[in-house]
C-alpha cells in the first residue's frame, strides 16, 4: 500500500481517525469481514477520559504488532459506575444512529497491557476500552461478520462526539512510515 499511490487513495478514502483516538485503517475487507490497522501516535490527540467503553458489532481478533496497549474489560453490575447506553449503528454518535436505551452501572473486571507480538480475541459482547501505553500502537484487527447494532456507554453529563473525521492521504502516509519504521 504505502508504494502504491492509487491503493493509498483508494484505502485512505474507507479510513478514518476515530473519536477514541486512533486512526482506523481500513487494509481490505469482504463479505463479513474486514481486515484493519489501527495505529494511536501522538497527533492523533485525545483525552484518556474520552475513551467510552464499548462492545463491537461483530467479533474480532487483534494481534498488537508494535507498542503496548491497555485493555480494559467491564461487566454489567448492580453496583458500579454509571453510563448512559446507547444502541449504535455506523461510525458516530452524532449522526442519528444512536439510540438511547438506559443507564446501567459497569465495572471493571480487567486490565491487562498487551505487548508487540501478543493476539487476543473479543466477542461483540464484551465491553472494553483500549488506550495506548507507549507513544506508538499498531495492531492489525481481523473482524468477522456481526450484528446491525452495539452498544456503546457515556458518563452522565458527557457530550455526544463528532463523527469521525476522514483520513487523508498524507495522513495515511504518515501512519504507515511510522509504523514502518517502528518494525524496522
Amino acid at each position: 500500500v504505502r508504494q502504491n499511490c492509487r491503493a493509498l487513495e483508494v484505502v485512505a478514502g474507507r479510513s478514518s481517525i476515530h473519536h477514541n483516538g486512533f486512526a482506523k485503517v481500513v487494509l481490505s475487507r469482504g463479505s463479513g469481514w474486514s481486515l484493519r490497522l489501527h495505529v494511536w501516535t501522538p497527533w492523533i490527540d485525545v483525552a484518556d477520559d474520552d475513551v467510552n467503553p464499548h462492545g463491537h458489532r461483530w467479533a474480532f481478533a487483534s494481534w498488537i504488532i508494535t507498542g503496548t496497549l491497555r485493555e480494559t474489560r467491564f461487566d454489567v453490575a448492580h453496583q458500579g459506575r454509571q453510563f448512559y447506553r446507547y444502541a449504535y449503528r455506523g461510525s458516530s454518535l452524532e449522526d442519528g444512529t444512536a439510540r438511547p436505551t438506559g443507564t446501567v452501572s459497569l465495572v471493571e473486571v480487567e486490565e491487562v497491557d498487551r505487548v508487540a507480538g501478543t493476539v487476543y480475541q473479543r466477542t461483540g459482547f464484551e465491553v472494553h476500552t483500549a488506550q495506548p501505553c507507549t507513544d506508538l500502537v499498531a495492531t492489525l484487527v481481523l473482524h468477522g461478520e456481526g450484528g446491525e447494532t452495539t452498544e456503546v456507554f457515556k458518563r452522565p453529563g458527557e457530550p455526544i462526539e463528532e463523527g469521525e473525521q476522514p483520513l487523508s492521504v498524507a495522513e495515511l502516509t504518515t501512519l504507515l512510515d511510522e509504523v514502518l519504521a517502528a518494525l524496522r
